[in-house]
């Protein structure tokens, strides 16, 4: 294969690496619901505040029980949203894409704990 044509088809490839990053990164903004399974396996019914502000998305997490955390270090990697968030501890998750345009996946703490976590998109409207 000549080299022009191997830059090409590298090219190519990052090209379309780049668009399913941007693709994935596109959460639709508001009022997210879901659960949160903590290592004892209590489930909490949260909701989520989904906002851009610029290009930098922002998430915060609360609960009727009072809780209250924003996640840090928001990124998308392989189609998959990781982030990480406080509480007591640094808690780091994984969530990959779920049917309806959610995410789900584990949370596992600074302890070695492990939980779940759920995120289902706003309802539209029609």
């Amino acid at each position: 294969m000549k080299l022009k044509t191997r830059w090409l088809l590298l090219l190519v490839a990052l090209m379309a690496g780049s668009i399913t990053r941007l693709n994935a990164q596109k959460l639709e903004t508001g009022t997210w619901t879901g659960t949160l399974t903590d290592p004892g396996g209590d489930v909490i019914d949260v909701t989520y505040a989904v906002a851009l502000s610029g290009d930098t998305l922002q998430i915060t997490m609360s609960a009727a029980e009072g809780l209250s955390a924003a996640f840090s270090n928001i990124r998308f990697e392989e189609g998959k949203m990781v982030f990480s968030w406080e509480a007591n501890t640094k808690i780091d998750c994984t969530l990959s894409p779920a049917e309806g345009g959610g995410y789900a996946g584990a949370c596992t703490d600074s302890n070695g704990g492990r939980g779940q976590m759920t995120m289902v998109p706003p309802k539209k409207d029609g």
